[in-house]
């Protein structure tokens, strides 16, 4: 990636006194893009890369619900790598009905069928962007793959004039995927019980990585 010297223009920025303007250019000469400003501070907003890229249509969201997972049983998600994408999981949320639910992420995973397809939406509705990896529920795997991040709900729990029977567990941080590389979540419900459980991702996919 090749640095480029760039300009800043809008305003008498040597003059204190002088009023803000209420929007300045940056251009290298070719390209030029009108950055709005604060009224009171003089400042350029920001906003993060995921929500410039939501702008753009590149966010997507992936959410799923099974119910009545048995305990002791487990429930797959496969997700399927495609040709020159980059993934971003952003967030990876898992809640359940009742806690003590393990949620391993694998990778390299090999399947003989995918599953069944589960939906994504681009979360920018004005985009006709769409997803290039893709998801199903309940693929026959034929290796899980190499386990590469692992998340608890803990247990619930129940006293004297109150109850708690629902959990989640969230992911800390972000994680950005193998390219033409195949995933499985595996959730294993250690409750006790009979569960419901529900998981969502947030990601958003690039073609290059800096």
């Amino acid at each position: 990636m090749s640095r480029r010297s760039v300009t800043i223009y809008g305003g008498n920025l040597d003059d204190l006194e002088a009023p803000v303007p209420e929007s300045v250019w940056v251009t290298d000469g070719s390209l030029h893009v009108r950055s709005n400003t604060d009224s009171l501070s003089g400042a350029s907003p920001v906003i993060s890369e995921p929500h410039y890229l939501g702008h753009l249509g590149f966010v997507y969201h992936m959410d799923h619900k099974s119910t009545g997972l048995a305990d002791g049983s487990a429930y797959d998600i496969f997700i399927k790598g495609a040709v020159g994408s980059y993934p971003h999981i952003h967030k990876w949320r898992t809640m359940t009905g009742a806690g003590d639910v393990d949620v391993v992420l694998y990778e390299g995973t090999t399947v003989s069928a995918d599953g069944t397809s589960i939906s994504v939406e681009n979360t920018n509705r004005n985009s006709t962007n769409t997803n290039a990896i893709t998801f199903f529920h309940t693929p026959t795997v034929t290796a899980a793959g190499t386990v590469i991040h692992e998340l608890w709900v803990p247990p619930s729990s129940t006293g004297t004039g109150q109850s708690h029977a629902g959990a989640n567990a969230e992911q800390g941080e972000e994680w950005i995927l193998k390219t033409e590389t195949d995933y499985l979540i595996r959730t294993t419900n250690n409750s006790g019980s009979t569960i419901d459980l529900y998981q969502e991702i947030l990601f958003y996919e690039i073609g290059t990585l800096p």
